[in-house]
């Protein structure tokens, strides 16, 4: 895994958590993250696109290559990156909206609202674009009923739990912060371990086919909807973070990454049980797996990429929170 982990081990990213308050009353999905994705996405381009061309598609833009909003949210493969994980056409999108919870659906004027973005690498110079757009999503509203929102403070996250206020609309100004999260903090997350469980907070919506298996593309859209093996779960862990590391982190892999020795390795991590239930949302038009799995096996190899999991996420739709887990690795006992 050493060979392996040093692919990685220039992914870097950042977080952030910005607190609003709701001036009118409104309702959200019970997984708002694709609401809020929707809403930052329009702000940024109304933003970054000419008066005129906010209905135009990037692709025919002459600004393709400089925009921000095509960067974000039309993540497009470099030419210099082309032909690298060809099984994935583009790019992850560099950034995840996460809300903390989602039990809430109605905000009545007074409630607070927050949410988490994390950026990776080169992603991270346009949290003031972010910021930008926060604001007048909160002053054109969310939801149907157009909700207004008044943001109250921008935090930096840190590993360790901490935060730290760097705006505020008193001050109108954007302090700098050292809250870089780097992979080779995840290597010290280690000790011999034959227990992990993993608890899903939102739906993981994982790629049918495996990277072995010599399948049809309309097999490789079919969603998981069984409890997914080991070599499953932490070869797409493995992809996820290969591909934001490339791509977003200047990391210097020009060619695939050999995952057979990794895929080896999880033949003897087993299910040990699984408490995962296929849910319905975004009006029942899409479907993933909520709850816990239970893995057991030699699992101290694949501590830090779990570790790293927790943070970057899993499967698709990850730009609007899903896959989100929380790891508890046991310690084996002597």
């Amino acid at each position: 895994m050493g060979n392996l982990y040093s692919v990685i081990s220039d992914l870097y990213f950042f977080k952030y958590r910005f607190r609003l308050i709701t001036k009118k009353s409104f309702s959200l999905p019970a997984y708002p993250g694709s609401t809020i994705r929707g809403a930052l996405g329009w702000a940024i381009r109304k933003t970054s696109c000419p008066e005129g061309f906010w209905e135009e598609d990037c692709k025919n833009c002459n600004h393709l290559e400089t925009c921000v909003y095509p960067f974000l949210f039309k993540t497009l493969s470099k030419p210099e990156h082309r032909g690298f994980m060809r099984k994935y056409e583009n790019p992850p999108p560099p950034f995840i909206i996460s809300i903390p919870t989602h039990t809430k659906t109605v905000y009545k004027k007074d409630d607070p609202l927050s949410f988490e973005l994390t950026l990776f690498g080169e992603a991270n110079k346009f949290l003031p674009i972010f910021l930008l757009a926060v604001q007048r999503m909160a002053e054109d509203g969310l939801g149907s009923e157009r909700g207004n929102l008044e943001v109250l403070a921008l935090d930096a996250l840190y590993e360790d739990g901490s935060f730290m206020e760097i705006y505020t609309p008193e001050r109108n100004k954007l302090t700098n912060a050292n809250n870089k999260y780097a992979f080779d903090t995840f290597l010290s997350f280690s000790f011999p371990c034959d227990l992990v469980i993993l608890r899903f907070l939102t739906p993981l919506r994982l790629h049918f086919a495996d990277q072995q298996e010599e399948t049809s593309s309309e097999n490789r859209k079919r969603i998981v909807d069984f409890p997914p093996p080991f070599s499953l779960l932490i070869t797409r862990i493995l992809e996820r973070t290969v591909l934001i590391a490339r791509y977003y982190c200047e990391a210097e892999s020009e060619k695939d990454p050999d995952f057979s020795d990794l895929v080896r390795q999880t033949e003897a991590v087993k299910i040990l049980r699984s408490q995962l239930e296929l849910v319905s949302f975004h009006r029942e038009t899409l479907k993933g797996l909520l709850g816990s799995i239970a893995y057991s096996g030699e699992l101290t190899p694949f501590l830090p990429l779990l570790k790293a999991g927790e943070h970057i996420h899993i499967g698709k739709a990850t730009s609007f929170g899903l896959g989100k887990y929380i790891l508890d690795a046991r310690r084996k006992l002597t």
